[in-house]
């Protein structure tokens, strides 16, 4: 049974490269969500920059 991520507009969350499963080190907030599996994201260092992403790259992040 796989685990569902329950993303919310707003988390922070950092994109898992396809090819290599390696996590990027870029932070990014989730602007809206476009659908079920597709997420409109930001990065927090620049938010007029938008990308698309689906929810299997996406990892939270959480913070302490």
């Amino acid at each position: 049974m796989s685990k569902k991520k329950r993303l919310k507009v707003g988390m922070l969350v950092q994109v898992i490269n396809r090819r290599n499963s390696e996590v990027m080190p870029q932070i990014y907030v989730l602007i809206e969500a476009l659908g079920e599996e597709l997420w409109e994201i930001s990065p927090v260092s620049n938010m007029s920059r938008v990308k698309y992403f689906h929810t299997k790259q996406l990892k939270v992040v959480l913070c302490k």
